[in-house]
């Protein structure tokens, strides 16, 4: 049996070894060979589905022979996959074979396929059967692969690490007495449950496994809360139109030499407007959606400072973190939640909507803690570029414009 599928998923499974299609490599005669690839694996399999049920028909010389045993199956994931596949197209050529009442007498099969019909059905299904038990049991003892973990800590830094630096920008250095103790906006990273085929070997690729989750966190966390702190500590703001935008932000400038402009999400119309401004314009991404065309005016000394704080040891301890970024605090861990020692972990998933997944799961963290801070004595105005494609209230006028307080303070750059 282990031989009759073997061949059967080497026939079935046309490419897997084959640089040639068979029909190609070899000669079929009365066939142009012009789209029968299909036909010939198939009675190539046909045949192989006689050899099995002339098993049936085989007769014990020794007590150890079993010539109606399961096939010895693969320890692959992958391969595992492949013959579950190919025990479905033996189902259908089995059918064919059964029906084909001439064929079967012809063979003298007749008598020991009536007494054996039950057995010979359910073959396939108990076989099916032992093959999704042994891809459990190897997805569950597989060992998570070090080169996928290095591959995920590699690309965690690098994306976080790039997410953040395309702030460095629009970050100063604040004196403890003229932070906002009111206004600390964090950012922090995020942990998940992913399958554990993607770090293992021998499974079923996974495309971007290394990077999935930290583009996420970049994504929803980094690139969203960083721009949005700028919206929660404005002091005011103004609607205006591309016609008189300019006008606005010349009074608010008011000649006023620390004076910087931050725009978010700025698009092809609203930087044109600004290349008059390029000096002391500063552009960065929000992966907030509502939030387009958005400028704020500000002294350069009422720009934020961030911080990227140590997270507490409890928090090392329960998620097995490793650092890989000094610098930002990155910590990086991959716990297979299947191993007993890791039940605690496994435990407070329980409840959650992954408690009804039977995928073998491992529980990724991407983890860091960064706090931005405001000044207490600050002002910050946004404005708004209008358009006439979605409702944003009602435009302001530029005389309601009020000119920016000037500051004395000098700002550190971060």
């Amino acid at each position: 049996m282990t031989e009759i599928f073997g061949w059967f998923e080497e026939f079935r499974n046309e490419f897997k070894h084959r640089k040639t299609p068979i029909d190609i490599k070899f000669y079929f005669p009365e066939l142009d060979n012009l789209g029968n690839r299909r036909q010939v694996n198939y009675w190539i399999c046909c045949y192989l589905t006689v050899l099995f049920l002339r098993q049936w028909t085989l007769h014990k010389h020794f007590t150890f022979q079993n010539f109606t045993d399961l096939p010895n199956l693969p320890n692959n994931v992958v391969e595992l996959n492949n013959w579950l596949a190919t025990v479905s197209y033996f189902e259908n050529c089995l059918i064919d074979v059964l029906a084909n009442e001439e064929l079967i007498k012809i063979l003298g099969f007749t008598d020991i396929i009536s007494k054996k019909r039950d057995e010979i059905s359910d073959f396939s299904k108990t076989l099916k059967e032992e093959i999704t038990n042994k891809i459990g049991q190897e997805k569950l003892n597989a060992p998570l692969s070090e080169d996928k973990i290095q591959n995920f800590e590699n690309r965690s830094n690098e994306i976080i690490s790039s997410a953040f630096k395309s702030y460095d920008s629009i970050f100063i250095e604040l004196d403890d007495k003229e932070k906002d103790d009111e206004l600390k906006l964090t950012v922090t990273g995020g942990q998940t449950l992913m399958s554990k085929a993607a770090f293992t070997d021998n499974d079923i690729p996974h495309l971007n496994y290394d990077s999935i989750f930290a583009s996420q966190v970049s994504r929803n966390s980094v690139k969203r809360f960083i721009p949005n702190s700028f919206l929660i500590s404005r002091t005011r703001r103004y609607l205006l139109n591309k016609d008189n935008i300019v006008e606005g932000l010349n009074r608010l400038i008011d000649n006023n030499p620390e004076i910087v402009i931050v725009a978010v999400n700025a698009g092809f119309r609203l930087i044109e407007i600004l290349k008059v401004y390029e000096p002391i314009t500063k552009y960065i991404p929000s992966t907030e959606y509502k939030i387009q065309d958005i400028i704020y005016v500000l002294n350069k000394s009422d720009l934020p400072a961030i911080e990227h704080r140590d997270i507490s040891e409890q928090e090392k301890t329960d998620s097995q973190l490793k650092l890989i970024n000094e610098d930002l605090k990155i910590y990086t861990s991959i716990i297979d939640i299947s191993k007993p020692e890791n039940e605690k972990v496994k435990e407070k998933w329980e409840s959650k909507e992954f408690k009804d997944n039977s995928e073998v799961q491992v529980q990724i963290t991407v983890a860091f803690l960064a706090i931005i801070y405001w000044r207490k004595e600050r002002d910050i105005v946004q404005i708004g570029l209008s358009s006439e494609y979605k409702e944003q209230g009602i435009e302001n006028t530029v005389d309601e414009i009020k000119p920016l307080k000037k500051s004395s303070k000098k700002n550190k750059k971060k």
